[in-house]
């Protein structure tokens, strides 16, 4: 009788810069499912556009996330303009600045 191995997913693993495809089974934790990583990036954008101004430790538990200053920088390279202030806590509050097109009226 043979026996059915469960087959490996394909997982994402996001370290530094560098984003890396492997195959791992799903026992593994500390890789995130290739789906799961653009609904993150999806998720903290929508947040952010909210106008509210967020801690990446607030965002981190809001998400089930580790590393949401990850995300801020993908979505910083891509052209979305994150700023942050530095608390006196030596924290940091991310907030979106929105897109200002210039009207043709001005």
């Amino acid at each position: 009788m043979k026996i059915k191995k469960e087959a490996p997913e394909l997982l994402l693993k996001v370290t530094g810069a560098n984003v890396i495809t492997e195959l791992h089974h799903k026992d593994n934790t500390n890789l995130l499912k290739i789906n799961s990583v653009s609904s993150i990036k999806n998720s903290i954008l929508s947040e952010l556009s909210s106008g509210q101004k967020f801690t990446a430790k607030q965002l981190n538990d809001k998400f089930s996330f580790n590393d949401s200053r990850k995300i801020i920088s993908v979505l910083r390279s891509e052209g979305k303009v994150i700023k942050d202030i530095r608390q006196p806590d030596k924290t940091k509050l991310y907030f979106l600045i929105p897109d200002s097109q210039l009207s043709l009226f001005n």
